[in-house]
């Protein structure tokens, strides 16, 4: 739902910035209005990645704490894997 409602506003930004690049055809401002379309889409692109970078993160986690006795990224584990899953 939130991947759904950052693109809809992304699209409502672009939208309202073409409308005015369309009244006001100036050369400074459609650069400007491209750089903020630009800055726009790429937080919009390292936000869903950060989410699911966490998420691929926890799902890796969760792998490795069912291999050891001890969490494995505090570093001291004593076996991070068992022989049959290496």
């Amino acid at each position: 739902m939130n991947k759904l409602m950052g693109l809809f506003a992304f699209i409502v930004l672009v939208a309202f910035l073409a409308i005015l690049v369309i009244h006001v055809p100036r050369l400074d401002l459609s650069a400007v209005i491209a750089l903020t379309v630009l800055l726009a889409a790429w937080d919009l692109y390292t936000t869903h990645r950060a989410r699911h970078m966490a998420t691929h993160v926890s799902h890796v986690h969760a792998k490795l704490t069912s291999y050891v006795s001890v969490c494995a990224p505090c570093g001291s584990c004593k076996d991070p894997m068992p022989p049959e899953a290496r």
